[in-house]
């Protein structure tokens, strides 16, 4: 190797090295980013399944709040105010309980945009490795290029170098045996 083509071909190899590197990384940073999106869409389904349960739950306390408020009219005047507390109480559950299930349904909404945030950025990652890929192959290509290059040089360099060898053999020769020396 001459002293300007080696370290040529040490950077096309330093320069190839650190761009497998770098996919290697984006891959397993996409990889990765799979990963947490599974994990939103589980949490995201454990959510919607929490939220049945309580909508189901809140209508069963719907209805038994009506049927609380039946048995309280058909009562006598004591029973009524001793109750009616009871009942406020209950009531300012319920409503701190539909407070909870609408505070999920916000969660959830929440839960959809960081999912379309996070595909937006998968689709992004995948775009961003088929173009490393392409550029790989670009450098490839011209490492390829560069070393047939390099080798054709070298063969060449090397038949020039050996036509000299021969050529000042001739005239060694031709000098010794004019001047009767022995070479």
């Amino acid at each position: 190797c001459s002293k300007l083509i080696c370290p040529q071909v040490a950077e096309i190899g330093t320069s190839l090295s650190v761009v497998s590197s770098e996919i290697y990384r984006q891959r397993s940073a996409f990889i990765n980013m799979e990963d947490k999106l599974e994990e939103l869409r589980r949490n995201q389904r454990n959510l919607v399944m929490r939220t049945t349960v309580h909508t189901f739950k809140l209508s069963d306390l719907e209805q038994f709040k009506g049927l609380a408020i039946y048995r309280l009219v058909g009562q006598a005047e004591v029973l009524l105010q001793t109750t009616e507390g009871e009942l406020e109480q209950f009531e300012g559950r319920l409503e701190a309980f539909k407070d909870r299930v609408t505070a999920q349904q916000d969660e959830m909404v929440d839960m959809r945009n960081v999912f379309g945030r996070l595909e937006q950025s998968a689709t992004e990652l995948r775009a961003a490795d088929a173009y490393k890929a392409h550029d790989i192959q670009e450098l490839k290509r011209g490492a390829m290029q560069m070393e047939q290059r390099l080798a054709s040089l070298y063969h060449s360099l090397d038949r020039y170098i050996g036509n000299i060898r021969y050529d000042v053999r001739s005239i060694l020769d031709h000098m010794c045996n004019a001047n009767n020396l022995q070479c």
